[in-house]
């Protein structure tokens, strides 16, 4: 009987550099050394039952993402968690298996991220300055060389800055914010110098009451004042 896992994973340290293509390949060598009984596809060149989740910009760490595996054989997940990181390189650790929801490029969520800046003193006060300005519109160039519009203030959900990071939440998704949207908002690109240090934190569903999932630490985005 086949079975159908998903599991989390986080990816630190230098591993925010590898990229999604390069990451697949990671996930199959370690998975074929666990010896994980995964299934493959059909045809000449059978390929692992795999996938991977949306894409992360390079540069960029998490703790939350994702990813698929189809197995031949029930496996237990604690078994199949402690296998697999034995296999992983540093950087990489499977952090469980769950049967939740799971997010695709074609869904409306949550994500929260930290963003970490070095600069002047007030430099986050100004970040949360920027992101609280009304409208605050972006251009962003899609894949297929269109100019798309982004309403970053109509996406942005969730803003707090401790002196030492801001913690952003915001919907993505289709046609909606991205974290380099918020990253050329604050003026802190990943390709500036210094490069901010950027963690995605947690991605969910876009629920009923957002405020049911988001950290009751941080404040409403301030509006701006007229």
């Amino acid at each position: 009987m086949t079975a159908k896992v998903l599991l989390q994973f986080s990816k630190r340290g230098e591993m925010r550099f590898v990229s999604n293509l390069d990451l697949q390949r990671v996930f199959e060598q370690a998975l074929r050394r666990a010896s994980i009984p995964l299934r493959f596809s059909e045809g000449y060149h059978p390929r692992p039952r795999m996938s991977l989740g949306p894409a992360l910009p390079l540069g960029i760490e998490s703790e939350c993402e994702r990813f698929t595996i189809r197995l031949e054989q029930p496996l237990a997940r604690d078994e199949l968690v402690e296998r697999l990181n034995t296999n992983l390189p540093e950087g990489l650790e499977v952090r469980g298996a769950t049967s939740d929801w799971v997010v695709s490029g074609e869904d409306l969520a949550l994500e929260t991220y930290e963003i970490r800046l070095q600069g002047e003193a007030d430099v986050f006060e100004r970040a949360v300055r920027r992101l609280g300005e009304r409208p605050l519109n972006l251009v962003r160039e899609t894949p297929k060389g269109k100019q798309l519009e982004v309403a970053l203030h109509r996406d942005l959900e969730r803003v707090s800055n401790d002196g030492k990071r801001l913690i952003v939440t915001f919907r993505s998704g289709p046609g909606h914010s991205r974290i380099r949207d918020v990253l050329a908002a604050i003026e802190h690109p990943l390709d500036a110098t210094p490069p901010p240090r950027v963690r995605k934190l947690a991605v969910q569903p876009v629920p009923s009451e957002p405020d049911e999932v988001l950290s009751a630490e941080a404040s409403r985005v301030p509006e701006k004042s007229t």
